[in-house]
């Protein structure tokens, strides 16, 4: 390996070890899950666009199998800061929130701040929450 390669590798790793110091975790209490069928999904967002839906928007995800009841999520966040998050019931494991002829999901769904939406999903601005490395979000599933 010559010495340029050798400190572009160096380089490399440094920056990535660097973006890695600054992620925290932040724990997600998940609550009125209620059944053990597929998935639940955590997204997380740090601007509006794509809130509280779009998987491929999200700054950070998270699918862990649902647990009847409550269960606790770790999910990792670029940092300290205000974020919105997304959580809902993938019971049919398609990473889509399904939803009936009118537009009401059919899963269970949730946002932080436990905030409502009014003839549709809940606001970006209702669910963003200040979330640091000792952040506890309580979410609770409501379902159709």
């Amino acid at each position: 390996m010559s010495l340029r390669m050798f400190l572009v590798f160096c380089l490399l790793v440094f920056l990535n070890e660097l973006s890695l110091a600054n992620n925290i975790q932040v724990k997600i209490n998940v609550n009125q899950v209620r059944s053990e069928k597929g998935n639940i999904v955590v997204l997380l967002y740090s601007k509006e666009a794509g809130f509280p839906n779009k998987v491929a928007s999200a700054d950070s995800k998270k699918i862990v199998p649902a647990i009847v009841g409550s269960q606790i999520i770790l999910i990792d966040v670029p940092g300290s800061g205000d974020y919105a998050i997304s959580i809902f019931h993938d019971e049919n494991s398609n990473l889509e929130i399904d939803t009936n002829w009118i537009g009401i999901p059919k899963e269970g769904v949730g946002v932080s701040n436990n905030a409502k939406g009014r003839m549709g999903p809940p606001k970006f601005k209702d669910a963003v929450a200040q979330i640091n490395a000792e952040s506890t979000i309580d979410i609770t599933l409501k379902y159709l």
